[in-house]
């Protein structure tokens, strides 16, 4: 049975967030001390020969301790995606769809309309001089530019996220349509002249507008600061922050054409045809209307839009703008008519400098052609520098060793201790070996295949069955001749803590124990036969059809180990593989499917087929998105060995003794969210050895590698020695090339997310935090009764009965099992009844042991129901204690 309180964390946060709160209990009542005000100090005791039922107790009381700890420590609203104010805005996500790293803008939203942009997309219509009205529909569609890390082509000195945006306008970063209900004929005169609103911003149809010519053209301007003034007249108008003086000097017509004379602070005039504009003095000045007659009793006027910006669309150019039809690069122009009548104008949109063709975190690109449009990058979730995310470093002691830090989920890592994974043990000082040793006094092995052989005291095993990961150190062994007190005992390395033993092998070399809830076989090869002096030695088994000396349905190799936010973690090393037989490698992430494992070759599929062929042929196998490298060496016996990891890099990573690579570190993500072609498993970042200098020669830490979508490694140029790259769940790589190395992993909890947001121009957009609500964890709290002196700081829950549980009988105070009758007589307590009292715990006197006990494995489990019942009052001062007689609750009476 695994205890993985964990597993519910997430289901518990999303309940608890939208949930009232929730009091805590007062110090003497179930949950207290167990948990209280936020914190946890408990240790829940099962007996190492107890009934599955008791471990499913067991758990029992664990998801309800760990849902009294979530609700003491919600936090709601610790983190989320970006905010907005001030106009419209819509970020590209969706509630089922995030952006994440590598996906197109469009990845969630393809198109945008009225229903995300109410004001910018709003429906128009225009009315020409008949009163005759056309309606009209605005759509944004997105491109397909990604959210890329890089520098954008050199574009600026060290990788970061961006929007990767371009120049080709065939390749927009989005398009905008607008698209008549009814085709309008924007060349004739009765519509030049009149509104059209686009993106929220008022234009006029020009007079140059021609839908018959070839290409087609449409010109409309913009409102700046509207004057009307008669023949002769000035006025002092404030343009861009600066006051400048128009003056009307002339008002003619040629051929019908009304036409007005402008001169801009004294400059010389210029004349403007009705429905044009031109550029005075630098300002583009639209003549809107000019009314003219011959006669002296009329006045002639002018009303002029003062820096109105013109737009010019020209069927398959790029936007035009200005008196002067400035080229705006990056746009492209679609102009759609039906015999001559305007039915859509399609605009496509991409960056306009080479220089600077991409959104940063933080920037926005305003739209060129109309305004009024942002397209801001609001960040990620969580940031690349964020301390929610793991971080995990790999790193040598500038010599011999190389090291990795990382926080197993299981165990934790309380001293913050880095595991030594490889060693140099030639003596020579131009060369290095490197193997999987955890010390260089007595080669204290690493063992990272299940059913090897280890034979001292000191050695290292990756044990996990059920994802129940552990590094796990062997701490006691027979020595010599076997007896029937001869025991093994393993601790956790990285807690010190005893989790199997001391366990009696005896005289048979034979023992089960139980770690996590789960059965472990431990055989000392030899049995009897083990002699007087001779080093003993161990073999560890587990899984599905395992027992004494036998790996069972697959043998597993380079065992995984879950860490702290959800990712795996192992240590590769060249290592021989036998013909059909069956591994369970890292690659997949569904457990089952990982402890009985289907080898993909070539679409092939199940136990590992070497190619009968010359020593040395290459064979490559994949375990979900891990393509493993196993060459032949002995075609007589169809043995190879697994050598290296292929990538689709330039440069595998190779763990290839006879080059001299030595161990590697393995590092697996979370499957990806909605991740076309391998949605089932996550990728892998591989950390191959490597050496520094010649005389010395010292271990050093190569270059990392992942598996399918990711950035690849950046150099800085602020840093000589920096390099960093970003994974497509957005794991964070961080690489120091100086001497001997070392890199940092920094994976988010989560896969980081991205923030891109459509808004008006005004709209004021503040970026998201990282996090998104959490609770706190209970973490691993379940611990054999032969275990209890580990946990002596803890308060303590005891299930099941003295028969089957060591410390229920000592609270009984019997040194020995106590069963039936005697449970009976010891405790009041017999068939179909059970017992819930607090006693000082055995293991220190300053903490309390609350024994939940039935005569049977089914009362145990009833007792455990009466404990976590919400509408019960359970209190756990020490000597209090309440007893069940009949068939129901109503009856349990304080003791």
């Amino acid at each position: 049975m695994v205890f993985n309180f964990k597993k519910i964390t997430s289901v518990l946060t999303s309940a608890i967030m939208i949930g009232s709160t929730i009091g805590i209990a007062a110090a003497a009542n179930y949950p207290a001390p167990f948990v209280q005000s936020g914190k946890h100090n408990v240790a829940i005791i099962v007996g190492s020969s107890a009934a599955s039922s008791d471990y499913l107790a067991a758990l029992d009381v664990g998801q309800n301790l760990q849902l009294k700890l979530a609700e003491q420590t919600a936090v709601s609203g610790a983190g989320g995606g970006a905010s907005t104010s001030g106009g419209d805005a819509v970020n590209l996500a969706t509630g089922s769809q995030q952006l994440y790293y590598n996906s197109s803008v469009g990845a969630a939203r393809t198109a945008l309309s009225k229903n995300e942009l109410p004001t910018l997309l709003a429906d128009g219509s225009i009315i020409d001089d008949s009163g005759t009205t056309y309606t009209y529909t605005q759509t944004v569609t997105l491109g397909s530019r990604l959210i890329q890390y890089s520098t954008s082509g050199a574009d600026f000195s060290d990788p970061a996220l961006i929007v990767e945006v371009g120049t080709t306008a065939s390749n927009y970063l989005y398009q905008y349509k607008l698209g008549m209900n009814k085709v309008i004929n924007a060349s004739h005169a009765d519509v030049q002249g009149n509104e059209i609103e686009i993106l929220g911003t008022k234009y006029t149809i020009g007079s140059g507008t021609d839908l018959g010519a070839s290409p087609a053209k449409l010109v409309l301007f913009g409102a700046g600061e509207v004057v009307t003034l008669n023949e002769g007249e000035s006025s002092t108008v404030n343009i861009g922050g600066t006051e400048h003086t128009v003056e009307v000097q002339a008002i003619t017509q040629t051929s019908s054409t009304d036409k007005v004379s402008v001169s801009v602070d004294g400059g010389a005039a210029k004349e403007i045809s009705e429905g044009s504009s031109s550029k005075i003095g630098g300002i583009d000045i639209y003549a809107k209307t000019v009314v003219y007659s011959a006669k002296e009793s009329t006045t002639n006027y002018a009303t002029l839009n003062l820096g109105s910006s013109k737009i010019t669309l020209q069927e398959g150019s790029a936007v035009l703008t200005g008196s002067e039809d400035d080229t705006i690069t990056g746009t492209k122009v679609t102009l759609t008519e039906t015999g001559d009548k305007l039915s859509t104008i399609q605009v496509n949109v991409s960056l306009q400098s080479s220089s600077k063709d991409y959104i940063p975190i933080g920037g926005s690109f305003l739209d060129p052609v109309f305004g009024n449009l942002k397209v801001e990058f609001a960040g990620v979730n969580p940031a690349l520098d964020s301390d929610a995310r793991e971080a995990i470093k790999i790193d040598t002691n500038g010599d011999l060793r190389a090291r990795v830090l990382i926080t197993p989920f299981k165990s934790g890592n309380p001293d913050n201790s880095a595991l030594t994974y490889a060693f140099d043990i030639d003596s020579s000082t131009t060369t290095t070996t490197p193997r999987p040793l955890f010390e260089s006094s007595g080669n204290k092995n690493i063992t990272l295949v299940e059913n090897e052989t280890m034979e001292d005291v000191g050695d290292l095993i990756l044990i996990n069955s059920e994802d129940n990961g552990r590094i796990v150190e062997i701490s006691e062994m027979p020595d010599g001749t076997l007896t029937s007190n001869s025991k093994v005992t393993l601790k956790d390395w990285f807690t010190k803590a005893i989790v199997a033993g001391p366990v009696t092998v005896g005289t048979t070399g034979q023992a089960t124990v139980t770690i996590d809830g789960v059965l472990y076989y431990i055989t000392v090869p030899g049995g009897t036969s083990v002699g007087a002096g001779d080093n003993s030695s161990i073999r560890i088994n587990w899984g599905d059809g395992s027992g004494y000396d036998n790996p069972g349905t697959a043998t597993t190799l380079f065992p995984r180990i879950k860490l702290k936010n959800g990712g795996w973690f192992t240590i590769l090393y060249e290592t021989r593989l036998k013909n059909a037989t069956k591994y369970a490698l890292p690659g997949v992430e569904d457990i089952a499917t990982y402890q009985v494992p289907t080898i993909s070759m070539g679409g092939a599929s199940g136990a590992l087929v070497l190619t009968n062929g010359p020593n040395g042929t290459l064979t490559t196998i994949k375990y979900g998105n891990i393509n493993y490298t196993i060459e032949l060496i002995e075609n007589t016996t169809m043995t190879g060995k697994i050598r290296s990891i292929s990538t689709g890099a330039s440069a595998d990573c190779i763990f290839n003794s006879s080059q001299g690579y030595g161990p590697a570190i393995l590092f697996i993500e979370e499957k990806k969210v909605v991740e076309s072609g391998n949605a089932n498993n996550g990728d892998a970042i591989c950390i191959p050895g490597s050496t520094f200098g010649t005389a010395p020669a010292d271990l050093a830490i190569g270059d990392p590698v992942a598996t399918n979508i990711w950035s690849t490694i950046q150099s800085w140029t602020s840093d000589q020695y920096k390099k960093t790259a970003v994974t497509r769940y957005g794991t964070y790589i961080e690489q120091n090339t100086q001497d001997n190395k070392w890199v940092k992993i920094y994976y988010p909890d989560n896969q980081m997310y991205a923030d891109v947001l459509f808004a008006e121009s005004g709209a004021t957009i503040v970026a998201g935090t990282s996090g998104g609500g959490r609770v706190d964890e209970l973490g691993t709290v379940a611990v054999m009764d032969s275990e209890v002196n580990s946990v002596s700081s803890k308060n303590l829950i005891v299930v099941g009965g003295s028969c089957v549980n060591s410390v229920a009988a000592r609270l009984l105070g019997s040194t020995g099992a106590l069963c039936g009758s005697a449970f009976t007589a010891k405790t009041g307590v017999g068939p179909g009844q059970f017992l819930v009292e607090t006693f000082a715990s055995p293991v220190n006197a300053d903490r309390i042991a609350t024994l939940v006990a039935g005569f049977e494995a089914g009362d145990t489990k009833q007792a455990v129901k009466y404990v976590t019942d919400p509408t019960k009052t359970v209190m756990t001062d020490k000597g209090q204690a309440y007893k069940k007689t009949s068939s129901t609750f109503a009856d349990v009476s304080v003791a």
